[in-house]
């Protein structure tokens, strides 16, 4: 398991592959590799597969400073691993959060970057805008400091588990929130607050983007996503029946062929 060193921290990625054309996977809040396990499969052989573990997830280092976990943060550790990687031109594929950083990132160096996929795709979370998913995740919040990760762990969804999503992926998502670092998971959440006017400029945007939900995501999100698909100039919308908050894991075969086929049109 290849590991990287920036900003004092240990970085886990998985690097697959020797093509021309990159393709970079970012997970979600609380997510890990493991969230494109069914892509990196698909895709291992058709392109070079680049997909990491953010700071304080999966077998990344957590650091202590709750001050650490900006979107600006993040996507600044996405691109030295880039750079350290010597990647010139890439496809981009963000989830959720993961979503809100490659945007940053398609903002930041827009010339290496070939397509933007967003799936299930925000970042900053607005009180006055989403009560119900502030409210919710700030009862996250103080159950973390309070009770620890795996009383999390064990708090209902904000929308019904009755998605797709295999059983056991399920159980291993709910074990690895239990074993995340509070940390890590209170200053994740917070820097979803901070103003980084990375949405304001997301009009910018002029790389090939594909944006892709579910149908039965939350609301807000699912509102998110179709907000994204008519910011974005020329964007795509692929908008999947049943699914939820995960697509990539509850349709992967569909998912897989819709990004290929938008791949493929942007070689």
């Amino acid at each position: 398991m290849p590991y990287y060193k920036f900003d004092d921290i240990s970085f886990h990625y998985e690097y697959y592959g020797k093509s021309k054309d990159c393709l970079l996977f970012i997970h979600g809040y609380t997510g890990d590799i493991s969230d494109w396990q069914n892509q990196i499969e698909y895709f291992k052989n058709k392109y070079t597969v680049l997909a990491l573990d953010l700071r304080g997830h999966g077998l990344t280092d957590s650091p202590k400073d709750r001050s650490k976990y900006t979107r600006v943060i993040m996507g600044d550790d996405v691109i030295s691993l880039i750079e350290f990687l010597g990647l010139n031109k890439f496809h981009i594929v963000g989830h959720s959060m993961g979503g809100g950083i490659a945007q940053y990132i398609a903002l930041k160096i827009p010339s290496k970057i070939r397509t933007l996929t967003l799936i299930s795709s925000s970042f900053m979370i607005r009180q006055e805008k989403d009560p119900e998913l502030s409210d919710w995740l700030q009862s996250r919040r103080q159950l973390a400091q309070e009770f620890g990760m795996t009383s999390v762990a064990q708090q209902a969804p904000l929308i019904p588990d009755d998605s797709m999503m295999p059983e056991h992926r399920i159980k291993y998502e709910r074990y690895r929130l239990s074993r995340m670092s509070v940390d890590a998971f209170i200053g994740t959440s917070e820097g979803f607050k901070i103003q980084d006017r990375v949405d304001e400029r997301v009009g910018d945007i002029r790389i090939p983007t594909m944006i892709i939900c579910g149908e039965l995501d939350s609301e807000t999100m699912l509102k998110n996503s179709l907000n994204l698909s008519e910011l974005i100039t020329g964007s795509e919308l692929d908008i999947i029946p049943s699914a939820q908050h995960s697509p990539q894991w509850e349709f992967p075969n569909l998912v897989n062929n819709i990004l290929d086929k938008f791949l493929r049109k942007h070689q």
